[in-house]
Protein backbone atom coordinates (compact mmCIF):
# COMPACT_ATOMS: atom_id res chain seq x y z
CA UNK A 1 0.00 0.00 0.00
CA UNK A 2 1.33 3.55 -1.00
CA UNK A 3 0.37 6.56 0.67
CA UNK A 4 1.22 10.23 -0.64
CA UNK A 5 4.29 10.85 -1.61
CA UNK A 6 7.30 9.69 0.51
CA UNK A 7 5.09 8.31 3.06
CA UNK A 8 4.33 4.33 2.24
CA UNK A 9 3.94 0.43 3.83
CA UNK A 10 7.05 -1.55 3.85
CA UNK A 11 6.44 -4.64 5.21
CA UNK A 12 3.32 -3.49 7.30
CA UNK A 13 5.43 -0.08 8.53
CA UNK A 14 4.37 3.01 8.21
CA UNK A 15 7.85 4.83 6.51
CA UNK A 16 8.68 8.21 5.39
CA UNK A 17 11.32 8.19 2.63
CA UNK A 18 11.92 3.96 3.15
CA UNK A 19 12.61 4.92 6.84
CA UNK A 20 10.63 3.24 9.55
CA UNK A 21 8.40 5.96 11.25
CA UNK A 22 8.83 3.94 14.89
CA UNK A 23 12.79 4.10 14.01
CA UNK A 24 12.20 8.15 13.73
CA UNK A 25 10.01 8.72 16.47
CA UNK A 26 12.73 7.00 18.91
CA UNK A 27 14.84 9.85 18.16
CA UNK A 28 12.36 12.64 19.40
CA UNK A 29 12.82 14.18 22.89
CA UNK A 30 9.72 13.23 25.10
CA UNK A 31 9.38 12.60 28.62
CA UNK A 32 5.93 10.55 28.98
CA UNK A 33 6.42 7.65 26.67
CA UNK A 34 4.72 9.46 23.91
CA UNK A 35 4.71 12.41 21.97
CA UNK A 36 3.17 14.15 19.09
CA UNK A 37 5.27 14.55 15.93
CA UNK A 38 5.48 16.50 12.81
CA UNK A 39 7.27 14.51 10.17
CA UNK A 40 8.37 15.76 6.49
CA UNK A 41 10.25 14.11 4.05
CA UNK A 42 13.08 16.52 2.64
CA UNK A 43 13.10 14.44 -0.80
CA UNK A 44 9.26 15.02 -1.15
CA UNK A 45 9.84 18.37 -0.81
CA UNK A 46 12.79 18.80 -2.85
CA UNK A 47 10.58 16.93 -5.44
CA UNK A 48 7.43 19.02 -5.43
CA UNK A 49 9.37 22.22 -5.78
CA UNK A 50 10.58 20.88 -8.95
CA UNK A 51 7.78 19.46 -10.09
CA UNK A 52 5.93 23.41 -9.59
CA UNK A 53 8.85 24.90 -11.29
CA UNK A 54 8.66 22.29 -14.20
CA UNK A 55 4.61 23.12 -14.40
CA UNK A 56 5.28 26.56 -14.37
CA UNK A 57 8.37 27.30 -16.38
CA UNK A 58 7.80 30.71 -16.94
CA UNK A 59 5.92 31.84 -13.75
CA UNK A 60 7.85 32.69 -9.76
CA UNK A 61 6.60 30.60 -7.55
CA UNK A 62 6.25 31.58 -3.85
CA UNK A 63 4.78 29.47 -0.94
CA UNK A 64 2.63 30.84 1.54
CA UNK A 65 4.50 31.34 4.51
CA UNK A 66 1.68 31.19 7.00
CA UNK A 67 1.08 27.18 5.70
CA UNK A 68 4.05 25.91 7.76
CA UNK A 69 6.49 28.20 9.66
CA UNK A 70 9.46 25.99 10.16
CA UNK A 71 12.21 27.72 8.89
CA UNK A 72 14.44 24.39 7.83
CA UNK A 73 11.50 23.55 5.80
CA UNK A 74 11.74 26.95 4.33
CA UNK A 75 15.21 27.15 3.77
CA UNK A 76 15.16 24.21 1.64
CA UNK A 77 12.62 25.67 -0.33
CA UNK A 78 14.50 29.00 -0.52
CA UNK A 79 17.64 26.17 -1.94
CA UNK A 80 15.12 25.13 -4.34
CA UNK A 81 14.82 28.66 -5.78
CA UNK A 82 11.07 28.92 -3.93
CA UNK A 83 9.98 32.69 -3.08
CA UNK A 84 7.85 33.37 -0.44
CA UNK A 85 4.03 35.48 0.62
CA UNK A 86 4.33 36.44 3.74
CA UNK A 87 1.21 38.42 5.58
CA UNK A 88 3.27 39.89 8.80
CA UNK A 89 6.09 40.68 10.74
CA UNK A 90 6.38 37.29 12.18
CA UNK A 91 6.68 35.86 8.56
CA UNK A 92 9.11 38.08 6.96
CA UNK A 93 11.37 37.76 9.66
CA UNK A 94 11.28 33.47 8.55
CA UNK A 95 12.05 34.61 5.07
CA UNK A 96 14.69 36.24 6.39
CA UNK A 97 16.09 33.81 8.59
CA UNK A 98 16.43 31.68 5.15
CA UNK A 99 18.45 34.33 3.88
CA UNK A 100 15.56 35.21 1.04
CA UNK A 101 16.46 37.64 -0.43
CA UNK A 102 13.93 41.39 -1.07
CA UNK A 103 12.72 40.12 -4.57
CA UNK A 104 11.69 36.78 -3.88
CA UNK A 105 9.22 38.36 -1.20
CA UNK A 106 5.73 39.14 -1.94
CA UNK A 107 4.21 40.76 1.56
CA UNK A 108 0.16 40.65 1.85
CA UNK A 109 -2.70 40.98 3.82
CA UNK A 110 -4.80 43.54 4.23
CA UNK A 111 -4.18 44.78 7.68
CA UNK A 112 -0.44 46.13 7.61
CA UNK A 113 0.32 48.54 9.97
CA UNK A 114 2.54 51.60 9.50
CA UNK A 115 5.92 50.34 10.09
CA UNK A 116 5.23 46.85 8.89
CA UNK A 117 5.01 48.73 5.38
CA UNK A 118 8.35 50.56 6.57
CA UNK A 119 10.32 47.29 7.42
CA UNK A 120 8.46 45.54 4.19
CA UNK A 121 10.06 48.94 1.89
CA UNK A 122 13.37 48.17 4.11
CA UNK A 123 13.31 44.63 3.26
CA UNK A 124 12.97 45.06 -0.76
CA UNK A 125 9.99 43.05 -0.61
CA UNK A 126 7.34 43.47 -3.23
CA UNK A 127 3.84 45.40 -1.77
CA UNK A 128 0.70 43.69 -2.50
CA UNK A 129 -1.71 46.89 -1.79
CA UNK A 130 -5.24 45.78 -0.61
CA UNK A 131 -6.40 49.60 -0.22
CA UNK A 132 -5.83 52.70 -1.38
CA UNK A 133 -4.59 54.41 2.06
CA UNK A 134 -1.84 51.92 2.04
CA UNK A 135 -0.27 54.11 -0.61
CA UNK A 136 0.80 57.03 0.65
CA UNK A 137 2.91 54.81 3.40
CA UNK A 138 4.31 53.17 0.92
CA UNK A 139 5.62 56.02 -0.97
CA UNK A 140 6.64 58.01 2.42
CA UNK A 141 8.80 54.97 3.29
CA UNK A 142 10.45 54.10 0.16
CA UNK A 143 11.44 57.61 -0.01
CA UNK A 144 12.59 58.29 3.48
CA UNK A 145 14.96 55.18 2.99
CA UNK A 146 15.86 55.68 -0.67
CA UNK A 147 14.25 52.48 -1.93
CA UNK A 148 12.84 51.47 -5.50
CA UNK A 149 9.59 49.42 -4.43
CA UNK A 150 7.63 47.45 -6.29
CA UNK A 151 4.29 46.98 -5.65
CA UNK A 152 1.16 44.64 -7.08
CA UNK A 153 -2.74 46.52 -6.70
CA UNK A 154 -4.98 43.61 -5.16
CA UNK A 155 -7.88 43.76 -7.70
CA UNK A 156 -10.84 42.80 -7.13
CA UNK A 157 -12.20 40.60 -9.82
CA UNK A 158 -15.99 40.09 -9.47
CA UNK A 159 -15.50 36.34 -9.74
CA UNK A 160 -17.44 33.80 -7.64
CA UNK A 161 -15.70 30.85 -7.47
CA UNK A 162 -18.10 28.82 -5.68
CA UNK A 163 -16.82 27.54 -2.55
CA UNK A 164 -17.95 28.03 0.95
CA UNK A 165 -19.03 32.33 1.29
CA UNK A 166 -16.50 32.90 3.89
CA UNK A 167 -13.88 31.52 1.73
CA UNK A 168 -14.75 33.37 -1.83
CA UNK A 169 -12.90 36.36 -1.81
CA UNK A 170 -13.17 37.75 -5.55
CA UNK A 171 -16.90 39.11 -5.51
CA UNK A 172 -17.99 42.51 -6.12
CA UNK A 173 -18.95 41.67 -2.20
CA UNK A 174 -15.65 40.84 -0.69
CA UNK A 175 -13.72 43.26 1.77
CA UNK A 176 -10.42 42.03 0.28
CA UNK A 177 -8.61 44.32 -2.83
CA UNK A 178 -10.33 47.06 -4.45
CA UNK A 179 -12.69 46.85 -7.63
CA UNK A 180 -11.70 47.87 -11.11
CA UNK A 181 -12.40 51.26 -11.75
CA UNK A 182 -10.61 52.35 -8.38
CA UNK A 183 -7.70 50.35 -9.79
CA UNK A 184 -7.43 51.85 -13.32
CA UNK A 185 -7.67 55.09 -11.27
CA UNK A 186 -4.81 54.61 -9.41
CA UNK A 187 -2.94 53.53 -12.16
CA UNK A 188 -3.92 56.42 -14.26
CA UNK A 189 -2.79 58.86 -11.62
CA UNK A 190 0.64 57.57 -10.10
CA UNK A 191 3.32 59.17 -10.57
CA UNK A 192 6.01 58.78 -7.76
CA UNK A 193 9.34 57.59 -8.93
CA UNK A 194 10.60 55.40 -6.10
CA UNK A 195 7.71 53.41 -6.18
CA UNK A 196 6.39 51.17 -9.75
CA UNK A 197 3.33 49.46 -10.04
CA UNK A 198 3.92 46.23 -11.25
CA UNK A 199 1.23 44.41 -11.65
CA UNK A 200 -2.32 42.92 -10.41
CA UNK A 201 -2.67 40.65 -8.04
CA UNK A 202 -5.85 38.25 -6.96
CA UNK A 203 -7.08 35.52 -5.53
CA UNK A 204 -10.55 34.13 -5.64
CA UNK A 205 -11.00 32.03 -2.72
CA UNK A 206 -9.78 28.95 -0.99
CA UNK A 207 -10.68 25.11 -0.99
CA UNK A 208 -11.78 25.31 -5.15
CA UNK A 209 -13.15 21.66 -5.47
CA UNK A 210 -13.55 21.99 -9.25
CA UNK A 211 -11.56 22.98 -12.36
CA UNK A 212 -11.56 26.82 -12.89
CA UNK A 213 -13.13 26.78 -16.40
CA UNK A 214 -16.25 25.20 -14.49
CA UNK A 215 -16.13 26.66 -11.14
CA UNK A 216 -15.25 30.31 -12.06
CA UNK A 217 -17.86 32.33 -13.28
CA UNK A 218 -18.60 36.01 -12.87
CA UNK A 219 -20.51 37.10 -10.49
CA UNK A 220 -23.88 39.12 -10.08
CA UNK A 221 -23.24 42.68 -10.08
Amino acid sequence: MRLIGEFGYQGGVLCCSGVPVPKILESVPHTRGVTPAYIYSGRGITCNCHTMKTAFSQAKIHFAVKACMNVAILRRMNHEGIGFDVVSHGELNRAALTNARGRDVVYAGAAKSDWEISEAVGFGATIVVERPEELPLISVAANALGKNTDILLRLRPNVDAHTHQHLTTGTAFSKFGMPADLVNEIIAGWSDRRVKIRGLHFHIGSQITAMPWNAITPAAS
